[in-house]
């Protein structure tokens, strides 16, 4: 309902109008300077629109939401952007616990409404977010939501491969164990080593040391778990530790 009105000089033949905040529709412009009506080829009035500001920031993602989560990943989307001078969404992510310093940036030059982290730690809350970037590099602020990847209902239900290549070495009252990364549809997250039967160790590391051994012989099995606590069949090695050879 707002209505301005501008008075040409004569002869004029561009309005120019500034001002005009980025965002506001104008309906539409109305001549009434009879002398400014086109009589000929050439002799016409010209309305210019003002070009889109290349300083203000571009509307944050709406529509932010969680549509799944998983054995750690989540699955987010949100509307899409339909301003003129968009360019790309960049989505980032941490702990709800850490500081604002601690972000990681795993995608930053998107173009669709969607996106799925993952590497995620299942059982802790994360702050999942979404900007807007336009084509003069201006960023909108970040659409935040939060959510907790888990393991619970996951269809993961294929182990991990068992571990390659065991290896025990002897030295003194010390048994070293090493060997070859097993194979996981998602990914390994550690190995348990035993011995005897009796579980002696959790790493996820391809090494191993069981230090301040009596003399003996020990059976050792090495298994890997992947994050749907699947686990491998094991490999297995012998070794007898006798002290009186180091002395």
């Amino acid at each position: 309902t707002d209505k301005a009105t501008f008075n040409l000089v004569a002869g004029t033949r561009v309005l120019t109008i500034t001002g005009i905040e980025r965002g506001i529709k104008v309906d539409k412009f109305v001549l009434t300077d009879t002398t400014c009506i086109p009589t000929g080829t050439g002799d016409n009035c010209n309305i210019v629109a003002p070009p889109p500001s290349t300083d203000l920031p571009p509307a944050t993602p709406t529509g932010f939401k969680v549509n799944s989560v998983g054995n750690g990943e989540v699955t987010v989307s949100w509307n899409p952007n339909t301003e003129a001078d968009f360019k790309r969404f960049a989505v980032r992510f941490k702990l709800s616990t850490d500081p604002d310093t601690s972000y990681v940036w795993p995608a930053t030059d998107l173009t669709n409404g969607s996106y799925k982290f993952t590497g995620l730690t299942n059982n802790v809350q994360y702050d999942l977010e979404v900007r807007t970037v336009d084509q003069a590099e201006n960023k909108s602020d970040y659409a935040v939501v939060k959510a907790t990847p888990t393991a619970t209902g996951s269809s993961d239900i294929t182990a991990p491969s068992t571990p390659v290549n065991l290896i025990a070495a002897v030295n003194s009252n010390t048994v070293n164990l090493s060997w070859g990364k097993s194979i996981d549809n998602v990914g390994v997250k550690d190995y348990i080593i035993s011995r005897n039967g009796v579980q002696v160790g959790v790493t996820a590391a391809t090494t191993f040391s069981n230090i301040n051994l009596a003399n003996g012989t020990y059976t050792y099995t090495v298994r890997a778990r992947d994050a749907a606590n699947n686990v491998s069949t094991a490999a297995t090695i012998t070794k007898t530790v006798n002290n009186t050879l180091f002395k």
